[in-house]
């Protein structure tokens, strides 16, 4: 529902107010009626038109519900792409995740989801000044042994204390 509404607000700079207020509406009835039941479905429904699709008339939402609710479009993320026609440019420019753009098979949107993951938890660790993976920063990788000069048996054989503070001393060094 919120990313409908940003690519609403994206497209026409703000609510709609050409004839595409309809499709808009017709995309976020069953989010609306699921999201809200029955109690405020009303409600919700004619606030969402004011705020985002102001140029539809109460007749015009109520041929909407009477068009959709009884039968539902099918409602898959690449199903409301293709109704909206979202260009992948489009889509990585507002940030979509669930939107599926015009195009996208289900292994090109794992993919873009998986990078948008990792460069997110790249963006954590650099800002909580931890630039280094945590693979990177094993104790296999950092091979705090080395600087003792002891094998790794050794090493392991140590009390955990003393392991713990070379461990710590070897990140520090790469950091």
């Amino acid at each position: 529902m919120q990313e409908i509404t940003l690519l609403l607000h994206a497209r026409h700079k703000g609510p709609c107010l050409t004839d595409d207020a309809g499709t808009y509406l017709d995309e976020i009835l069953p989010h609306i009626a699921i999201k809200c039941g029955a109690a405020g479905f009303g409600f919700a429904l004619t606030e969402w038109a004011v705020r985002n699709c102001p140029g539809l008339s109460p007749a015009d939402i109520k041929d909407a519900v009477r068009r959709i609710l009884p039968a539902p479009p099918r409602y898959t993320s690449a199903a409301i792409g293709r109704r909206l026609n979202v260009r992948i440019a489009e889509a990585k420019h507002l940030g979509l995740r669930y939107v599926r753009p015009v195009g996208w098979t289900a292994a090109k949107h794992e993919r873009e989801m998986k990078a948008a993951k990792a460069a997110a938890l790249k963006a954590k660790r650099q800002a909580t000044g931890e630039t280094k993976t945590p693979r990177e920063l094993s104790v296999t990788k950092l091979a705090p042994w080395t600087g003792l000069g002891v094998s790794r048996a050794t090493f392991m054989r140590l009390p955990k204390d003393v392991q713990a503070a070379h461990v710590e001393q070897a990140r520090e060094a790469l950091r």
